[in-house]
């Protein structure tokens, strides 16, 4: 693994507004057709954009084990 850190997310927080699909650079954030969101950790770099623009702070970047 070359990353640092990964996204956690949190779904009890997660308002649905897609901000981190949309900003995704890599495109490993994923929706789902009821507005669901999960992150494909596999091709994830860790740059941390999608906890950036979470206004929700559903997620958070957690440093890789």
């Amino acid at each position: 693994m070359w990353r640092i850190k990964r996204p956690d997310l949190d779904n009890s927080k997660c308002t649905k507004c897609h901000l981190c699909w949309l900003f995704c650079p890599e495109g490993v954030v994923r929706r789902g057709s009821r507005g669901e969101v999960w992150i494909v950790y596999e091709f994830c770099k860790g740059c941390g954009v999608c906890a950036e623009v979470c206004a929700a702070r559903a997620i958070t970047m957690v440093r890789e084990v």
